[in-house]
This record gives C-alpha cells, sequence and structure tokens, in this order.
C-alpha cells in the first residue's frame, strides 16, 4: 500500500507513532539515487515518528558485524533515526542534507539473539529520500 495518505510500506513492516507523515515510491529523477525509484518519507504537518523496518532477519552465525549502507538525501528541517533492535544493535541519528549522501553504519550482533530488524525512522520535519540500501554480515557464515 504506497497512497500518499500517512499510509506505511506495509512491505516492509512500517509502524507509525504520531505525526503526519506520508511514504510513497519516488520517481522523479533527481529525488532518486540510482534505478528508478527512492523511498520518501515526507511530514506534512505535526512531526512525529514513522519507520520503516525490514522483516525479522536471521542471525548470522559467526558474524562479527552487520554492515549497513545506504543513500540518503533530505529537505527541510529532517531528521532520520536508523537503529537495529533485536538481536544486533547500532544507530544513527541525524540531519539530512540536500545532496546524496551514502551512509555506513555497523552493528554488533548479540551472541544470543537468533533475528534482529532494522528500522529506518523520520523523527523530524522535513522530507528524506532513500536509496540503495544494503545490509551485509561481516565474517559468519551463510547457510547455502
Amino acid at each position: 500500500n504506497s497512497a500518499p495518505n500517512r499510509s506505511r510500506w506495509l512491505w516492509w513492516g512500517g509502524g507509525s507513532w504520531g505525526g503526519d507523515y506520508e511514504n510513497m515510491w519516488e520517481d522523479r529523477a533527481e529525488y532518486v539515487h540510482s534505478g528508478k525509484l527512492s523511498a520518501r518519507i515526507k511530514c506534512t504537518g505535526a512531526k512525529g515518528r514513522i519507520g520503516i523496518t525490514t522483516a525479522q532477519l536471521p542471525a548470522v552465525p559467526g558474524a562479527t558485524e552487520y554492515k549497513l549502507t545506504f543513500w540518503a538525501k533530505g529537505e527541510g528541517d529532517n531528521m532520520l533515526y536508523v537503529n537495529f533492535e533485536g538481536g544486533a544493535t547500532g544507530q544513527i541519528r541525524e540531519k539530512i542534507g540536500g545532496e546524496w549522501k551514502q551512509y555506513t553504519l555497523s552493528a554488533k550482533p548479540d551472541a544470543k539473539g537468533k533475528t534482529y530488524q532494522v528500522y529506518f525512522y523520520s523523527i523530524g520535519e522535513g522530507t528524506i529520500w532513500l536509496d540503495d540500501v544494503e545490509l551485509a554480515p561481516v565474517g559468519g557464515k551463510l547457510d547455502e
């Protein structure tokens, strides 16, 4: 459901905790880093918190960290909060500038965690675009 009326990207398990936001796929070329679409979160009134999450991801046995890279661009008084939750810890909170910039976040796995999630939250006003998100374990062994 990608309607602009505060819908959540349900296919990513998004969540909303107040505020007035709209989520949608962006297809205007100046707001896409590569390919044809980026993810857009726009505050349309009161700020709060709205998020896009991954599904529960399986822990990778032996991984020493999880490396998340993504490109972001923003307008207005925005604030992006990216957080690993569950079986991994790591976070970044930053105002996103008007030019595309690549961000890298490393998360530490919890030795007892069987799953984890990654959340992208907009907690400010303005607009944030996200594109080219990659998540990879460092070390460990993936099941074949």
